[in-house]
Formats: C-alpha cells, sequence, structure tokens
C-alpha cells in the first residue's frame, strides 16, 4: 500500500471495541489510528500534514511488524511433526524459545525432546532439528525487525508529500 496525504473517514480506532470485518466497509481501506491520534471513528480525517502522515506511516508498519511477530513462526520439523507454528506473541514466548536453543544446542544432536506448538499440541523432534527451527526463528524474527526499521527510515526521511507518497508500505516484508 502506498501511502499519500491521506484524507477520508475514519473507520476504526484502537479505542474501538467492535471488531468489523474488512468487507463491512466496501472497498474502502481501513485506517489504522494509533493511540493518541487525533481522530474518532465516523468522523472526518482531513489531509494529513506532512508530520501526521509520517507519524500514521509509522504507526502502521510498527502494527504490522507486531501483528506479522504476533502470529508466529511457521517451521517444517519434516517427518511426522511437519509444518508447526511457534509462538511468539510476548518476550516470554521469546525468552523461552532462546532458552531452549541454548539447551537443545548442547544436547546430542539426535535427543529426542518435547515442542509445544502454537495450538499447544506437543510433538518431538531431535535436538539438532528443534535447536535449528529456533535459529530459524530468530532470523526470521530478525528480517522482520529490519524490513520495518527501513520503511520507518524511508518515511522519516522523505522530503516532501510525493516522496511519502512513494514509499510502498508493503514492500520488503519477509515472506509476503
Amino acid at each position: 500500500m502506498q501511502l499519500a496525504l491521506l484524507s477520508g473517514v475514519v473507520l476504526a480506532t484502537h479505542a474501538d471495541d467492535a471488531v468489523l470485518p474488512a468487507g463491512a466497509y466496501g472497498a474502502a481501506e481501513i485506517l489504522l489510528v494509533p493511540d493518541g491520534f487525533p481522530a474518532l471513528a465516523g468522523s472526518a480525517l482531513g489531509g494529513l500534514s506532512l508530520i501526521d502522515a509520517k507519524a500514521l506511516a509509522v504507526a502502521r508498519i510498527t502494527a504490522r511488524r507486531n501483528g506479522l511477530i504476533a502470529a508466529g513462526y511457521q517451521h517444517n520439523f519434516g517427518a511426522s511433526a511437519g509444518v508447526r507454528t511457534l509462538d511468539c506473541r510476548t518476550t516470554e514466548d521469546q525468552a523461552n524459545w532462546l532458552a531452549l536453543h541454548g539447551l537443545w544446542s548442547a544436547l546430542d544432536p539426535e535427543t529426542m525432546v518435547e515442542v509445544i506448538d502454537a495450538g499447544n499440541a506437543v510433538f518431538a523432534t531431535s535436538a539438532e532439528t528443534g535447536a535449528g527451527a529456533i535459529l530459524a526463528l530468530g532470523q526470521w524474527k530478525s528480517a522482520i525487525v529490519v524490513a520495518a526499521r527501513n520503511l520507518k527510515n524511508a518515511v522519516l526521511q522523505a522530503a516532501d508529500a510525493g516522496a511519502l507518497a512513494a514509499i510502498d508500505l508493503d514492500d520488503g516484508w519477509p515472506g509476503e
């Protein structure tokens, strides 16, 4: 999505309790308005200043980064385990994976370890496969963080509305 200096009607804010499907608004784009942004659902969002448009773009990038990470990391554990999603919703989830990486890396590679996926299903894999999955998880998360940072840098460096409008906020995200 390319971001221009936006105008239109605010469809929802973070303060809204209702969660409506995108189709409820027809072809209109749903704008995520960051906390503290001066907008109310149903109110007109006038043409934004360059500073406000940048702030909105940065907030949208942050929301996308956080959403991708919170959705979890998918890894193919092979054999009977197949593709599993590993939780990354919280820093506690991420710290737990890091701790397990250290433990599993120190074990004999053929030692079987239990893993709990995002659906709370328990499956077994080798310590080597488990440690490799967590290393790949870290690389995946790093790629998302770098993509978000690069987009934010481009937004913040945009000298004018034309330069800001030329930035595609959907470009550069890993795995998409």
